[in-house]
């Protein structure tokens, strides 16, 4: 089983710098029975706090929901509970696995010795030993199938969400139409919890990874987005 994420970073837990209104409604999407619909969020808030004076509306949880990518997240949750589940029953898997091995080559032993026998009888008819030979045969595939299955079942490679670089990518995105006055809503709801400078930071550091990725041959072809934050210019290449 291989698990690729950052240590203490699961996607699924309340991340840095996600805000505790935030982190609360994405708790009630993702522990939620059956399918999972974001109007269903402001009807469990209501049946489990009714003593709240305000509820979100569902523009407010359908921005959080993008802004912190409640989607992928509730999918690394629920590969991570079937990890959970696995492991859990990992001991109870190998005594299976091996018992059914077990078995399947006893009953092997035991065809092979009925396909001798069945050989050797002199007194059968050719046809229904033909006949006999075929059916033995074709248990026989089926077994050797059978144990080469149990053998190998091994847990899938699970990739969790990397929450905090699709944040930034986020933030970069909403800069970018706040900037060409696209953006619809308030831009500071999705800066929360930052400092200019740590804005500036992820800008600077996005742009120059986009930067580093480009070819140096077609350069004078790449196109750049501007971003205004904070009495600073930013060029973002596309």
């Amino acid at each position: 089983m291989v698990i690729l994420t950052k240590e203490n970073k699961y996607s699924w837990l309340r991340q840095n710098k996600e805000p505790e209104s935030a982190y609360k409604w994405f708790t009630y999407f993702r522990d939620m029975k059956g399918t999972r619909r974001l109007k269903k969020v402001i009807e469990i808030m209501k049946e489990k706090e009714p003593y709240l004076e305000r509820y979100p509306t569902y523009n407010e949880i359908k921005k959080a929901s993008s802004l912190w990518t409640w989607k992928q997240r509730t999918i690394d949750y629920d590969n991570y509970l079937q990890i959970q589940l696995i492991e859990s029953h990992k001991k109870t898997l190998i005594i299976y696995e091996e018992e059914s091995i077990n078995i399947d080559k006893k009953i092997f032993n035991a065809l092979n010795t009925e396909i001798d026998t069945i050989i050797k009888n002199e007194e059968l008819a050719p046809d229904k030993k033909i006949k006999a030979l075929r059916e033995a045969q074709k248990l026989n595939k089926s077994l050797l199938s059978d144990i080469e299955h149990i053998a190998n079942i091994e847990v899938p490679e699970v990739k969790y969400l990397d929450v905090e670089a699709t944040l930034e990518e986020n933030i970069i995105n909403s800069l970018i139409q706040d900037s060409k006055g696209y953006y619809r809503g308030n831009i500071e709801d999705v800066l929360e919890g930052y400092t200019p400078e740590e804005i500036k930071g992820i800008i600077r550091r996005y742009s120059a990874e986009k930067e580093a990725n480009n070819n140096p041959l077609l350069s004078s072809m790449v196109k750049y987005d501007n971003i205004t934050y904070d009495n600073e210019n930013f060029n973002i290449p596309k």
